[in-house]
């Protein structure tokens, strides 16, 4: 696909517990897509990044501040006009910015993400744009997110782990009351590990059986 001169780039944000394989070719896709202008990983884990690519920002974190707290982190550090907020397990076709980016210069649309028919699969056919239903919006939506920077809305402290996506999407938690913008859907891949472990440590016995 085209790049258009004019087009807003990305701020990526990625918050880790390293304990994908994913991560670095994630943060390597990442590098080398032109739409994306910086990558900010969020470390919650103790031991820091082995690696770095050029547009790479690590923020280390003294704890693990869970992944909620590390989206509002991220958008409050990010330089770029778009954000994109992956997990750390997901993988797509790089062709997800172009498209993303398309579709956010269009300002009907407010949340682009990836339809969860295509996780953990490789692409088999030309993306296609359509608007998210309700099934497609709970199927782990906040997999892969990519929105404005300006329509981030931040995510109240009581909320952790779970919950965040559905702070862009409800019209409750947008200021002044207004309307949330329709959500497209694309393709791509990923799962939730990390977050189910992440709720056992902050709720014991909770997560998986």
């Amino acid at each position: 696909m085209a790049i258009l001169m004019d087009q807003a780039q990305f701020s990526v944000i990625i918050p880790t517990l390293q304990r994908a394989a994913e991560l670095e070719p994630l943060v390597k896709l990442c590098s080398g897509h032109p739409l994306v202008s910086e990558i900010l990983v969020i470390n919650n884990a103790p031991q820091p990044i082995s690696f770095a690519y050029p547009k790479l920002r690590v923020l280390d974190q003294r704890e693990n501040i869970y992944v909620n707290p590390a989206w509002n982190l991220g958008a409050v550090k990010a330089r770029s006009q778009l954000l994109a907020i992956l997990n750390d397990d997901v993988s797509f076709d790089a062709e997800l910015f172009d498209i993303a980016a398309l579709q956010l210069s269009r300002k009907w649309v407010g949340i682009v993400g990836i339809d969860g028919a295509y996780l953990n699969r490789p692409r088999l056919e030309a993306p296609k744009v359509r608007l998210a239903t309700y099934e497609h919006v709970t199927l782990g939506f906040g997999m892969a997110m990519f929105m404005r920077h300006d329509d981030y809305v931040p995510i109240p402290s009581s909320l952790r782990i779970w919950g965040g996506d559905d702070c862009g999407l409800t019209p409750f938690f947008r200021s002044g009351g207004s309307g949330s913008r329709p959500v497209a859907r694309g393709c791509g891949q990923g799962d939730w590990s990390d977050h189910v472990e992440q709720q056992e440590a902050s709720h014991p016995g909770a997560g998986r059986p």
